[in-house]
């Protein structure tokens, strides 16, 4: 459903960027959570989950965006998870036929994508 150039500028994307990325919304969390100790020294949030949303904005079929969710699975990091929210002007057809490819090997993609149908002005 997606040309080899659309995937391979997809993947390329998420390699160079993915880690660098994902490690800097963490810090950025981590520091937050140091913050909102409270006087005893612990943490309010220390059982809260946090979330780095990914906003893939003209994201077509989404496949960089979902490519963010398959690589970084519910887990890999104790305090985190990771969801997706995809826009574009209309949902192509390729990015279903994606995203349930994908899900098929990766389950937890299907509950952290969000796709909206929207133009940039809104």
């Amino acid at each position: 459903p997606v040309d080899v150039k659309e995937v391979a500028e997809s993947t390329e994307f998420y390699l160079r960027s993915g880690k660098r990325l994902i490690g800097a919304a963490r810090r950025v969390l981590q520091n937050n959570a140091a913050k909102c100790k409270n006087s005893n020294g612990n943490s309010k949030t220390s059982k809260i989950k946090n979330t780095i949303t990914i906003q893939d904005l003209c994201s077509g079929h989404g496949l960089t965006g979902l490519l963010f969710l398959a690589c970084n699975p519910p887990g890999r990091f104790s305090d985190t998870r990771i969801r997706a929210v995809l826009v574009d002007q209309f949902e192509p057809k390729s990015h279903a036929i994606l995203r349930d490819c994908i899900s098929e090997i990766c389950p937890w993609v299907a509950e952290s994508v969000s796709f909206y149908s929207s133009g940039l002005e809104k």
